[in-house]
C-alpha cells in the first residue's frame, strides 16, 4: 500500500466531472466528459493514488458515488442538506475549473476534505510527535478508510508477527466485514498487554516474596540466637510476617493461574484469526429476542451476508426478524426449532450438531466445505419436498 491517499469530489449526470485533492488540500486533478461511466471514472482516478473518501454536495447520496464508494471502499462524506451556489463558491474561490460540472465536483472534494480536516491534523500530529513520517500515508488510509484508531492503526502497519500480518492482510481484502477482525485483533492484543502487565506483577511479586523470606530468615536466627526475644511484640510480628508471607504466595499462584489461561487464550486468537480464509466467520446470538439483540448488535456490527449462531431460535422479536430479514440468509442454530418458529423465520436453518463449529468470545468459526455442503444437502431436500407437495395437489 505505497500509494498516496486521495480525496474525491464528483458530480454525476450526463456530464460527470470529478476532482481529486491531495492530503494538502492540493488539486491534483481535475476533469469532466460525457458518459464517462463507473469503470471509467474509477479507472481516471484511482491512477492518482488511493481513495479514502469521496464527496458530494447533495444530501442524498448520489447513486454514483454510493457505487463508487461501494467499489473502492472508501468513505463517503455528504451534507446534511444540499449546498447552496453561494457555500460553493465560498468552498472553490481561488481554485481553477472550467465549468460548472467541474465546480460542484471540486466543491463536494473540498466539502469532503474540510469534513475530515481534524482527523487529518490529529494523524499529522500524532506521526510528527511519534516520528512515524515513513508511515503517514498508510496511516491515513487506516484511520480514515478502515476505520480505526490512530495509535491501533500504527501497531498494525508496523506489526511483524504472524498475527499481524494476517489480520492486516484480512482487513485489506474489499469483501471482508472489516470491524468483525479489526475486533479480533483489538482483543488479542490486549490479551498480549495483559499477559506482559502480569508478568511484571507476577515478578514484582516474587520479588517481595524473597524480601519476605530474608525478614523471616532474620527472625528466625534472631530467635534462636536470643530466647529472650521471645516477647509478644516479636511473636505478633513473626505472624504477621508469616500471613504477608501466605498472602502473597497465595496471589502468585493465582497470578500463575491468569497467566496460564491468558496464554491459552491467546494461542486459540492467533488460531482462529489464521483459520479465517477458510472457514466462514459467524456471529453469537443467545436468541432472536429484542434484548439480546440490542444488547449485541453494536458490538458484532450485524452486516448484509453475515452467518448467526443462535442458541435457542424458539425465542424471537418479530421486530429483529424484520430488521434481519435483509441481511441474513443463514442461522447455524444449537436448540432445534419447533414448527411455529420455522414457519415464522425466513432463513436457511443449519443444526450445529451437523457442524464442527468452534467458538471465541462472540464469535464462531466452521469450514466453509463443510457449511456449503450442508447447505446443499437442504436445498436438495426441500426441492424434493416441494416437488413432492406440487405432485399431491
Amino acid at each position: 500500500m505505497s500509494r498516496a491517499p486521495i480525496i474525491i469530489g464528483i458530480d454525476p449526470g450526463t456530464t460527470s466531472a470529478y476532482a481529486i485533492l491531495d492530503i494538502d488540500k492540493t488539486v491534483i486533478d481535475i476533469g469532466s466528459a460525457k458518459e464517462i461511466g463507473l469503470s471509467g471514472l474509477i479507472k481516471q482516478i484511482v491512477r492518482n493514488g488511493f481513495p479514502v473518501v469521496v464527496g458530494t454536495d447533495k444530501a442524498k447520496v448520489p447513486d454514483l458515488i454510493g457505487k463508487f464508494a461501494a467499489k473502492t471502499g472508501c468513505k463517503i462524506a455528504a451534507p446534511e442538506y444540499d449546498l447552496k451556489v453561494g457555500e460553493k463558491k465560498l468552498l472553490i474561490k481561488n481554485y481553477i475549473f472550467r465549468n460548472t460540472h467541474e465546480m460542484d465536483a471540486l466543491a463536494s472534494a473540498l466539502y469532503a476534505y474540510n469534513y475530515y480536516t481534524d482527523l487529518i491534523k490529529r494523524i499529522m500530529k500524532y506521526v510528527k510527535v511519534n516520528s512515524k513520517e515513513q508511515i503517514t500515508n498508510e496511516l491515513i488510509i487506516y484511520v480514515i478508510r478502515r476505520g480505526l484508531p490512530i495509535k491501533d492503526a500504527a501497531q498494525l502497519i508496523e506489526g511483524k508477527d504472524e498475527e499481524t500480518k494476517v489480520v492486516r492482510k484480512v482487513i485489506e481484502e474489499k469483501d471482508t466485514r472489516k470491524k468483525d477482525f479489526v475486533g479480533l485483533y483489538n482483543k488479542f492484543k490486549r490479551l498480549e498487554k495483559d499477559n506482559l502487565f502480569l508478568k511484571g506483577q507476577n515478578a514484582a511479586l516474587a520479588n517481595g516474596n524473597n524480601e519476605l523470606k530474608q525478614e523471616l530468615a532474620g527472625l528466625d536466627k534472631l530467635l534462636n540466637k536470643k530466647s529472650v526475644i521471645k516477647s509478644r511484640k516479636i511473636d505478633a510480628l513473626f505472624s504477621f510476617k508469616e500471613q504477608r508471607a501466605r498472602e502473597l504466595e497465595k496471589r502468585l499462584r493465582e497470578n500463575e493461574k491468569e497467566i496460564s489461561e491468558l496464554r491459552k487464550e491467546i494461542k486459540k486468537a492467533h488460531s482462529f484469526i489464521s483459520r479465517l480464509n477458510r472457514c466462514y466467520l459467524l456471529k453469537k446470538l443467545n436468541n432472536l429476542g429484542i434484548r439480546e439483540f440490542e444488547g449485541k448488535k453494536e458490538g458484532l456490527n450485524i452486516s448484509k451476508g453475515d452467518i448467526l449462531l443462535v442458541g435457542n431460535v424458539n425465542i424471537y422479536n418479530r421486530d429483529v426478524l424484520k430488521l434481519m430479514e435483509d441481511k441474513i440468509n443463514v442461522i447455524i442454530y444449537e436448540e432445534k426449532p419447533n414448527e411455529k418458529t420455522r414457519d415464522e423465520l425466513k432463513f436457511e436453518l443449519i443444526s450445529s450438531k451437523d457442524l464442527f463449529v468452534e467458538e471465541f468470545g462472540s464469535y464462531a468459526l466452521v469450514e466453509k466445505r463443510q457449511l456449503d455442503k450442508g447447505l446443499q444437502k437442504k436445498n436438495i431436500l426441500n426441492k424434493i419436498i416441494r416437488e413432492y407437495k406440487e405432485s399431491r395437489k
